[in-house]
């Protein structure tokens, strides 16, 4: 290919332009004639670019957008927010005491700062605010970053740099506390944490149970039965030794208590010298019901008292309330002077000496004796049966 041929090709390449959707390639140079200079646009006129401050924020319409806490010197407040917004010319004096004012703060001692909404880090510090320049930093960021933003809101969470300390506004009124209930620990004794530990460190040790490894246990003074007492329990006694109504010897008297109080109840079993106490006296008693199934009924003791008069006219009709019984002590006595089981050839101790510890139950005279059955005797005052109540004769 010649000269002439490299300069048209050239030539062509370099001087094409668009007409109504078509290439037009200029006509090529006459044959035998110069190839014409290429062509040469007109430069463009050359704009320097903006900053990067001046380019993030000119043109942005949107403001930015401030998280406010309201209450923040208030100790105790729930946390609240309100959402404020300042535009890019906003000064830095109107913007402080606006937001100083929805805060509760006063400007003149005020200390304010802010972080970023996607500053979630706690160890990230928190920017101060307190004077022209912070704030132009604030906005010049903020700005940035809304312009960067496609579909996140840039918020600035303003803080307070002070420490609550106001606690007058959050103190109930009067009024207010009159109608309300009284709790618990506003009324009466008042336990001391002291006093309360140190009865529980001496009631776990004296409640550590021996038999029962890792247990606590309290042994009922009557038989020696051992009832489990769960730790929350043993707590709860300790609370109620330091109220006063319970002490170490005595469980308090409450329904996690109650089967501290109830009888054991074992199966019955004959005494025997291999027992607990072998020189305790022995006494039979005998339960006489003869098939019949009304409650028995203590005829003979009752009817050889006495000091009981016999009345010469007839009496009026008594309540339940104005009739008086004897005491158990008179149908113990007619037993050891000969009353009913003066025949009994096993009957060789005085009975008298159980007097205690019915007492102990709580049963004094002589209508409480037939209301309990013949194995709350046996086990739990210690009078086994005799000979003819274990064939099946239940008299007494």
């Amino acid at each position: 290919m010649s000269h002439k041929e490299v300069s048209n090709a050239r030539y062509y390449r370099e001087h094409t332009r668009e007409q109504d959707g078509w290439t037009v390639l200029a006509p090529p140079p006459a044959a035998g004639g110069d190839v014409p200079p290429p062509y040469t646009p007109e430069a463009a006129p050359v704009v320097p670019p903006p900053s990067a401050v001046l380019a993030s924020t000119t043109g942005t319409t949107l403001p930015l957008a401030f998280d406010v806490p309201i209450n923040s010197n208030i100790v105790g407040a729930a946390p609240a927010s309100r959402t404020t917004s300042f535009t890019r010319d906003a000064s830095f004096a109107v913007a402080f005491i606006d937001i100083c004012n929805m805060m509760g703060l006063d400007p003149s001692t005020a200390r304010i700062g802010y972080k970023w909404d996607n500053e979630t880090s706690p160890n990230k510090p928190t920017h101060v605010l307190g004077n022209a320049s912070d704030w132009e930093n604030c906005l010049a960021n903020g700005f940035l970053q809304q312009k960067r933003a496609r579909t996140r809101t840039v918020v600035c969470m303003i803080k307070n740099m002070n420490p609550a300390m106001d606690t007058a506004q959050y103190a109930p009124s009067h009024a207010t506390t009159g109608k309300k209930r009284k709790s618990a620990e506003s009324s009466g004794p008042v336990i001391r944490t002291e006093e309360s530990t140190d009865e529980y460190r001496q009631l776990k040790a004296r409640l550590q149970c021996a038999t029962h490894k890792g247990r606590f246990c309290y042994v009922s003074t009557v038989d020696g039965h051992h009832v489990p007492i769960e730790p929350f329990n043993v707590a709860l006694w300790a609370k109620e030794i330091a109220l006063g109504r319970a002490s170490r010897d005595r469980p308090p008297n409450n329904i996690m208590f109650q089967e501290c109080f109830l009888p054991s109840r074992k199966k019955p079993r004959l005494a025997t010298s291999t027992s607990s106490n072998p020189c305790a006296p022995t006494i039979h008693v005998t339960v006489n019901t003869g098939g019949n199934t009304s409650p028995p009924r203590l005829r003979s003791p009752l009817a050889t008292i006495t000091n009981i008069e016999t009345p010469t006219s007839p009496r009026p009709s008594l309540s339940a309330d104005e009739i008086r019984y004897q005491p158990v002590e008179q149908i113990l006595q007619l037993i050891d002077d000969g009353g009913r089981f003066a025949d009994s050839p096993e009957l060789t101790f005085p009975a008298i000496i159980f007097a205690d510890t019915l007492h102990e139950f709580e049963i004094t005279h002589v209508d409480q004796v037939v209301l309990l059955d013949a194995d709350f005797y046996v086990h739990q005052v210690n009078m086994p049966l005799n000979g003819r109540a274990q064939k099946g004769k239940n008299t007494m």
